[in-house]
């Protein structure tokens, strides 16, 4: 049998327990800006080769219309399909992940999720706050930190997918890129 602790103690490990779980939902919540700046890095990238890509195609259907029958200018043309359906995809699956998401994965309402705060009136959101209990608080923290956590891991499956989605547009741009010089310089 364990000595009771004295009450001094307890609120000190009630105090500790708010403010690791405060800690924690701060560490998840930066971690949404992480993911977002990345995903917003592979679109720039991504629009900026889209661009490069637009602007070498007119060149190259003049050349593929002069050779319709060219086996190489098929090959092309199958990377150049597959560059852009992979730049689309990362596309979709970045603008995915820098989308507002606001599930609550707990399936419970709490006052400190934004939009239950914003349903409620403000003399309503004081008295829920003023109510709240440290173990309540305590289990609130938890909840809204499991909330963002799955949002957090969300967003990393949809940027590592974008990203390799990107790396594969990628080989399929630089092939295109060469295979159409070499074309055009035979032409």
């Amino acid at each position: 049998m364990q000595p009771k602790r004295p009450d001094s103690v307890k609120g000190e490990e009630k105090q500790f327990l708010i403010d690791i779980n405060k800690d924690n939902l701060a560490r998840v919540i930066g971690f949404v800006n992480v993911y977002d700046g990345k995903a917003k890095f592979v679109l720039t990238m991504i629009l900026a080769l889209t661009a490069y890509f637009l602007a070498e195609l007119p060149s190259y259907i003049d050349a593929h219309a002069a050779h319709p029958n060219g086996a190489w200018f098929a090959i092309l043309d199958v990377l150049a399909a597959g560059c852009l359906g992979l730049f689309l995809w990362a596309a979709v699956l970045v603008i995915l992940t820098i989308r507002p998401n606001v599930a609550q994965h707990s399936q419970k309402q709490s006052p400190f999720f934004f939009q239950s705060i914003a349903s409620l009136s403000l003399d309503e959101f004081r008295a829920t706050m003023g109510s709240l209990e440290e173990p309540q608080v305590i289990s609130l923290l938890a909840e809204q930190t499991y909330d963002n956590a799955k949002v957090v891991a969300s967003k990393h499956n949809r940027v590592r997918q974008s990203i390799n989605r990107f790396f594969g547009g990628m080989i399929f741009f630089f092939l295109f890129t060469i295979g159409r010089a070499i074309l055009l310089a035979l032409s």
